[in-house]
Order: structure tokens, then sequence, then C-alpha cells
């Protein structure tokens, strides 16, 4: 199957079942009512017993139930508000004289330009030219700042080897080579800017250590960045990358293509919004939550109505170290062509908190033994309303939990998943479910 940019088409949802049940709070989850208004009582399962009779089968395979209105399929969590453009009233096009054909490299000539740019300013690019950058775009404290790209290109052809290393990220370079890295800026929105790296196609496959740090737009240590209806392609590095104790950052309404890495990538910031990207053939994970110290954080991250094909290993991959892997939402995504794979774990084994993953659907079907959604060692889980699609002819597990407290699976279809209820192990919780 091949899309090209911009042509990942949304797809309705499908196969969601809806029974009378409530969930009133994250933690201490009450016990779900049957349509009668009768407590349905909770299975506990002692270590190392898989669970049976949690969820009724015809939960999990599509059968008609009655509409409830407390649902959180139903009534999903709004996510954190679109931040607004900031105020730059004063517009500045960006010089004639630096050439704008991509025939010469010209990343030191749009480096010392916006150095002079003042705060409270949008710097407007030609419409459709074409800048070619080997290095990176460096924006040091940059502060209520616009840039429209104005469909103009920022184009790398070589892996940068061979270029002078940018002041400040000559460090494993060329690993180092973002195409624009954002650092101690405050109030910056990128937009209608395309991004566009030598890894064509990218893709499974195109993942080098050597490079992997050459993202499109690269966030450190910044605050209330909006990087919007731009277009990010052929990448070794991941799209997005956010780190450096960043907060209030978003993602939306862009087209990626083709990285070698992730998609968009949070290891150390809050409060992140990635909502309506079309996603097409991100090399590894689509979205990786992964912090590389116990202290780094990835908290407060709403991942919403993205359309995602073909990512080379994960939906959502959240790993890393640390339990600050949490208060997280993935509500309404599509994948296409490929599984809904969604992994939580911790590497050292720390407990994390409060996700909730609704009315996500794909259209692939998976066949691996090892379940697609996978949750360990957390607490605080809604999985509830989401489809995938599992083989029917041999035994398929669509969900595992290890050592879960106060979680609730329930209204998804799983079609072609035997056994049907969730599988897992019993820990220092109780095995409870607040089940219809």
């Amino acid at each position: 199957m091949e899309l090209g940019m911009g042509s990942i088409k949304r797809r309705g949802f499908v196969g969601v079942v809806v029974a009378t049940a409530v969930l009133t709070s994250f933690a201490g989850l009450a016990p779900a009512q049957s349509s009668s208004g009768s407590t349905t009582a909770h299975v506990g399962v002692s270590q190392g017993i898989t669970p049976s009779g949690l969820i009724p089968t015809s939960m999990l395979t599509g059968s008609t139930g009655s509409q409830v209105t407390g649902s959180w399929a139903a009534n999903p969590p709004s996510p954190q508000p679109l931040l607004p453009p900031p105020a730059s009233p004063a517009a500045v096009t960006v010089p004639a004289k630096i050439d704008a054909t991509g025939a010469t490299d010209v990343t030191s000539e749009l480096t010392t330009f916006f150095e002079h740019i003042p705060s409270g300013t949008t710097v407007v690019f030609p419409a459709h030219a074409i800048y070619r950058c080997d290095g990176s775009l460096v924006l040091y404290h940059a502060v209520n700042l616009t840039i429209d790209g104005n469909g103009a290109v920022l184009k790398t052809e070589t892996t940068g080897a061979g270029a002078t290393p940018t002041p400040g990220r000559s460090y494993e370079w060329p690993r180092s080579r973002a195409s624009i890295v954002l650092e101690s800026s405050s109030n910056v929105r990128i937009e209608n800017l395309t991004v566009s790296g030598p890894n064509n196609p990218g893709g499974y496959g195109t993942y080098d250590p050597a490079l992997e740090a050459q993202a499109g737009v690269d966030v450190e240590s910044s605050a209330n960045v909006s990087i919007t209806s731009d277009i990010i392609r052929f990448v070794y590095g991941d799209f997005v990358y956010i780190s450096g104790g960043s907060m209030n950052i978003q993602v939306n309404d862009n087209v990626f293509n083709g990285s070698g890495r992730q998609g968009v990538s949070v290891t150390n910031a809050q409060y992140v919004l990635i909502e309506h990207n079309s996603m097409f053939s991100a090399g590894r994970s689509a979205i990786d939550l992964e912090p590389g110290t116990y202290a780094g954080l990835a908290e407060h991250v709403d991942i919403y109505d993205n359309e995602i094909a073909k990512a080379g290993l994960s939906f959502v991959a959240a790993q890393g170290n640390g339990p600050f892997v949490s208060d997280v939402n993935v509500v309404g995504n599509d994948l296409i062509d490929m599984p809904m794979d969604i992994q939580v774990r911790a590497s050292d084994g720390s407990r994390r908190h409060n996700w909730m993953v609704l009315n996500n659907t794909t259209d692939y079907v998976q066949g691996s033994p090892i379940a697609p959604i996978e949750f360990w060692y957390v607490s605080g889980i809604v999985i509830e309303g989401n489809h995938q699609p599992m083989v029917s002819d041999r035994p398929s597990v669509a969900l595992y939990l290890q050592d879960p407290c106060d979680w609730a699976v329930r209204y998804n279809t799983f079609p072609g998943a035997e056994p049907a209820e969730p599988q897992g192990v019993a820990g220092t919780c109780d095995w409870t479910n607040a089940a219809a």
C-alpha cells in the first residue's frame, strides 16, 4: 500500500460496544452495574493465575448493549486546549540576499538573520522558496516569535558529515544535526513550513544509530511552543523530539512522512498535545514516551485524533526509566496497516499512573502471539471502546496486564481474540476490573 503526502484518509470508528456501566473515578474504581442496577462482583486473581470470567465475551466481540452516558468511550475527556498564537504584530520577510533556490547551503546566513530578530516578530518566508540547510538552524532564547513558512522548504541533501558543525551542536556531529532546534525559547510558533531531509523514503529499515538524533524539529528546554500545519519528511531521527524539561508543547495538524527513528518523542516534558496529525512510515514507534533517567518526565500527554500508517514498531512505546510517564490520554486515533501496539513498561520496574486508551481503531489483523496492548505496573488504567482485530486460527491475546491497580477494560472489540478476556497476573493489587 502506498500513501503519498497528505493522503492518509480518516476512517470511521467501528465496533464500539456500549453497555450499562459507569466509571466514577480513576483511583478506587466503583463497582460496575448491570442494566438492572445490580452490582457486578469483581473477581480477584492470585499471583500467577490466568484470570477468567472478568469480562463477558459479548463485550469484546461486538454484541449490542445499552447506551451509557457515563462511559468514557461515549464521553471522552477533552484534550488540553491549543495554544494561542504569540502576539507578533511586526512582520519581517527573510532577506532576498539569502539564496532561496536551494543551490547553496545557507545555514549560517539564516542563523545570523534569526539571531537579530527581536521579540514579538513574525518571520515570513518567501512563498515556496527552497533553502538548503546542511547544518542545524538553531534558535536560542527566541521569545514571542512566529515563523510562517508560507510554503517554503528547508532542505537537507546530506547527512551533514561534510558540513561544518553548527556552533553549540558539535558534540556527536553529525548525529546531533537536527534541522531546526529550539532551545531555551518561549512562545514560539512554527507553521506552514516544510522540513525535508535526505532519508528518502525513510521508514522501517532506515534506522541508523549514527544519525538517530537528526530530528525535523528538536524542542529543548522550551515552553509554549506550537508546531502546526507543517510538513516534516525524510529525516533520519524523529519528526519532532521534545526534551529538556519543556512544557506546554503542541504538535498539531501536521503531515509527517518517512522518519528513521520515532514519530514524536517525549523524553523530558510535561503538558504535550499531539493532535490531528497525519503520520506515515515512522521508522520505529509512532509515539515514544521514553525518559532516559529516573527523574525524566513524560506527563500530561494527550494523543488525540491522529491518523497513523505503517509505523515500524509500536503505536505508543512508553518504556524508559522512572514513574513519571503518567497522566496520558490516547484517544480517537485511526491506525492504518499497523497494529494497535501500546507498550507501557518502565525499564526499572517503576509504577506509573493514569493511562486512558479510548476509541482507537485499526484495520490491521494482529497475528503475533504477543498481546498488542501491554501494561506493566500501572495504576489507574482505562481501556475502552477500542477496535483491534486478531487472527482467529490460533490463540491470540489482545491485552496483557502485569500487576495492574484500579483498572477498567470494557466495550472494546477484539474480534478473533481467544481467550477474549485480558490476560496477566496480579501482584501488589487485587485483580479487579470495573466491568459490566
